[in-house]
């Protein structure tokens, strides 16, 4: 199968989209309003926390692409699109965490 640089980044921006919605429902749940990072602020947490959840996600999808899940609402989409989120967190709170 021939995959084009267009077919590509209309995958990708796809996917932008989609983890944005993600993010937005997450964040709802895990973090307050005035602040997005809000669960994540911490001495504790901060990037080396994403760092470590990606790790974690990354066992999950590995586990999930061996064997069907008894949970059906574990899906693995969720699991690539967490580790692309914490992925991008990751980066922003180390910045932030140097100024």
């Amino acid at each position: 199968m021939i995959y084009t640089v267009e077919q590509l980044n209309s995958d990708m921006h796809k996917q932008v989209d989609s983890l944005a919605e993600l993010r937005k429902n997450k964040g709802a749940d895990y973090a307050n309003q005035e602040d997005t990072f809000s669960d994540l602020r911490s001495p504790f947490l901060g990037e080396r926390y994403c760092l470590m959840r990606i790790i974690q996600k990354c066992m999950r999808a590995i586990n999930l692409l061996d064997k069907e899940p008894a949970c059906k609402d574990e899906k693995l989409g969720a699991e690539f699109g967490d580790i692309i989120n914490f992925a991008h967190y990751a980066p922003i709170l180390y910045e932030q965490g140097k100024e």
